[in-house]
């Protein structure tokens, strides 16, 4: 398109040329060469006019073309914009996923160090449970045995027992007996059947002594307790029926008495109606009488017997009741006892195959259970290829050697998975186990205690550091214990302390830890813009006033976000940072995590400080693409710890124990009161022109401190005050010193103490 407008732009131009020609031409010259010049002028005109018609009209159809080409590419761009931003939303979406995964993925790992530690310490609680279930079987098999004997000598005691009180109880009833009949043999009334009575006694006696050999086979007697108290009841009811059945003949044998009497009675009656024989009616009135009042005695005395027998028979029926119902007692506890010992004859393994070694031990113990040789695990010595497990076996019932162990080396490899070589058991006698060495193919990993054992405590890291410190943190990781734990390790008890927070809540106030604080934002805005006069009053006017001033500033985020517009408070803090070296400041900073970027905190800042990062904080720091590098152990510990820290200092960054929650097991939002705080007194801070008087009454302490000493406060004895000085150092993790800190501390709690108790 371009050549064509060019050439006819050429030809347009040569015929304009020579159409001007053409005229020159027509006015110099005359005749026949003047029309011949009109001629070529005017075709020369026409073919300009055509050239720059046609120039025309093509410029305009290319225009025509182009301006739908430009509005198809128009759509088309469009198009792919709108794929852009919906890609661009994609992302967006795939993005906040993706850290929702990774969220999600770290509270997984964290519950599952929760978990293994749990598990952990129900493995150490199983431990010791053994040991006491060991220690009470053998208490309860010494217990057993005692009460065997003790049931031996009660069962002899038993038949004693009852043998002497059946004895002393049938001796009285034959004595009774046998004086009744004596007395009666003796009363000239009884003349009738005197040789019957004396037969009778004989016959008495003849049964007492039975009786008395009889009891004396009870000692004899043999089986259970419930046994010989039925052979003992069997024969009292036998004895009894014997007394009872002489009793009745006694009875029978006065009766027939009565009824020889009472022929003789009629006899003489029948008599007395002969008036020759004749008998006065007061005499035969008078023996009737007599014989009535002998019989009514008789009755009435049997009477009593019967009724003391049937007391004395109840008595001994509640007293074997009683007896019965202790020996099924005895029975069942014993019964008990013995299903319990039962159960605890299983080999004892290792409740928790944390290690490769534990799991390999108890694939041994159940080996040789099958085989039915009986060994318990002991404990091993750890090592990362060969570890030395070692077993009880002396609960075994038969003599065991290494030797009958060792013919089972070469399965035992086979049945064990990880194990290079044929496991060889031999016995030591200083110790009075098996041992036996494991070579295992993979090193394990080494378990969370001994991680934990080579991190360092964050004190050490960062007591001695003359620059202000950036703390990260979600809710909940300890950043205000933190910057209070700080504040106290690079200060003693005349620096200067000032908080601003803008939280004024409970768990997150200074004010117990020696510091001013600020809550409000219109005081915190002043004494920021304050803290840059400090700075200059350091450093050019008054080098006197080098006093040291920690600056803890809590939630950054919430102080910039209603931030006044001509106060630049992130430089001024950075202005801190970068000189409190020299002018001896320190400023402690504590944010979220997740407005880290919100705030736009930038490299040269961060610089400013050295850093830590909390828990959540410190493993997404390890797991960035341009992450810090740390130790294969620091970075397995950052993962698994519940509390973990991360120090940056000059670019080098080392993990270490959390300042305040390294005693806990287990991540809490909240719950795990922080650990070492001093109660502080706050001192008078002075901050560029203006002083910040201490208002913090020393003698209150925190919901958690109250709580702890309300927990422990069982330690102190009031009276003599000892104990205190342990309650102090559980609660406060101080210990006993002769400084001024310590006597007003213990003061407080002594004070307290007296208040709640």
């Amino acid at each position: 398109m371009s050549n064509f407008t060019t050439a006819s732009r050429f030809i347009s131009v040569a015929a304009a040329a020579l159409a001007i020609a053409g005229v020159a031409s027509c006015l110099k010259t005359e005749g026949q060469s003047k029309d011949l010049s009109v001629y070529i002028t005017l075709a020369a005109s026409g073919v300009c006019v055509g050239s720059l018609v046609s120039s025309r009209l093509v410029a305009d159809s290319a225009n025509l073309e182009i301006k739908v080409l430009q509005d198809s590419h128009d759509n088309k761009l469009r198009l792919i914009n709108s794929d852009n931003e919906l890609l661009s939303n994609q992302l967006q979406k795939s993005k906040k996923q993706l850290k929702e995964s990774q969220l999600q993925a770290n509270k997984l790992v964290e519950q599952c160090q929760i978990r293994d530690a749990l598990l952990a310490k129900k493995d150490s609680e199983l431990i010791q449970l053994r040991v006491e279930i060991q220690r009470t079987i053998k208490d309860y098999t010494i217990k057993l045995e005692l009460q065997e004997a003790s049931a031996k000598v009660v069962k002899t005691e038993i038949k004693t027992k009852f043998k002497e009180a059946l004895l002393s109880k049938l001796s009285n009833d034959y004595d009774n007996l046998g004086n009744s009949v004596i007395s009666k043999i003796q009363n000239d009334y009884h003349l009738a059947v005197r040789s019957q009575l004396e037969h009778f006694l004989s016959k008495v006696r003849e049964s007492y002594d039975n009786t008395c050999k009889y009891l004396s086979e009870i000692e004899e007697l043999e089986g259970s307790h419930l046994d010989v108290i039925r052979e003992i009841v069997q024969i009292y009811f036998q004895l009894s029926g014997e007394i009872t059945s002489l009793r009745v003949k006694y009875r029978n044998l006065l009766n027939t008495e009565t009824g020889i009497l009472l022929e003789r009675a009629m006899a003489e009656l029948k008599e007395r109606r002969d008036p020759q024989k004749f008998v006065p009616g007061d005499k035969a009135r008078s023996k009737l009488r007599e014989f009535d009042e002998v019989a009514r005695y008789e009755v009435n005395e049997l009477k009593n017997k019967v009724e003391n027998s049937s007391a004395s028979l109840d008595d001994l029926r509640e007293q074997i009741s009683d007896l019965l119902s202790q020996i099924d007692q005895k029975n069942l506890e014993n019964e008990n006892l013995k299903e319990y010992i039962k159960r605890l004859e299983y080999p004892i393994l290792w409740r928790l195959e944390v290690t490769e070694a534990q799991r390999i031990g108890n694939k041994i113990i159940k080996y040789f259970a099958k085989k039915g040789i009986r060994l318990d695990r002991s404990h091993i010595d750890s090592d990362p290829y060969e570890p030395v497990v070692y077993f009880h076996a002396n609960r075994l019932t038969d003599v065991v050697v290494a030797d009958d162990l060792n013919k089972f080396s070469d399965y035992l490899q086979q049945h064990c998975e990880g194990v290079i070589e044929p496991l060889h058991f031999t016995y030591n006698g200083e110790t009075g186990l098996f041992q036996c060495k494991i070579k295992l193919a993979n090193k394990p990993k080494p378990s969370k205690e001994e991680l934990t054992a080579k991190i360092p405590h964050c004190r050490s890291l960062v007591e001695k550091s003359k620059r202000g410190f950036l703390i990260t943190g979600h809710p909940g990781a300890g950043k205000t214990s933190s910057m209070k734990a700080i504040a106290q390790w690079l200060g003693d008890e005349k620096t200067m302390r000032l908080a601003l927070n803008p939280h004024s809540d409970d768990m997150s106030r200074f004010a117990d830890s020696g510091f001013v604080e600020l809550n409000d934002l219109d005081e915190i805005y002043e004494a920021i813009a304050l803290l840059d006069e400090e700075l200059k009053l350091r450093g050019q006017i008054d080098k006197s006033r080098r006093g040291l001033l920690i600056i803890a500033i809590d939630e950054l985020g919430r102080i910039l976000r209603d931030a006044p517009k001509g106060l630049d408070v992130m430089e001024i803090l950075r202005q801190a940072a970068v000189e409190g070296r020299k002018l001896n400041i320190i400023i402690l900073v504590g944010n979220h995590s997740q407005t880290t970027e919100a705030i736009e905190m930038d490299g040269q800042f961060r610089e400013s400080f050295y850093q830590l990062f909390l828990v959540g904080a410190a493993r997404y720091k390890i797991n960035m693409p341009n992450a810090p590098a740390v130790t294969k152990g620091e970075n397995d510990w950052i993962m698994s710890a519940a509390y973990p820290v991360l120090v940056g200092v000059d670019g080098r960054f080392k993990a270490s124990q959390h300042p305040t929650h390294y005693t806990y097991s287990e991540f809490q939002d909240s719950g795990n009161p922080p650990v070492g705080l001093m109660l502080m007194s706050t001192n008078t801070v002075v901050l560029g022109y203006k002083t910040y008087l201490a208002t913090f009454e020393s003698e209150s302490f925190s919901i958690h401190e109250q709580q702890l000493i309300d927990q422990n406060k069982h330690l102190v004895n009031l009276k003599t005050g000892a104990g205190l000085s342990r309650l102090i150092e559980t609660v406060f993790n101080v210990k006993a010193s002769k400084s001024d800190e310590y006597k007003r501390l213990k003061d407080q709690v002594l004070e307290y103490l007296k208040t709640v108790v």
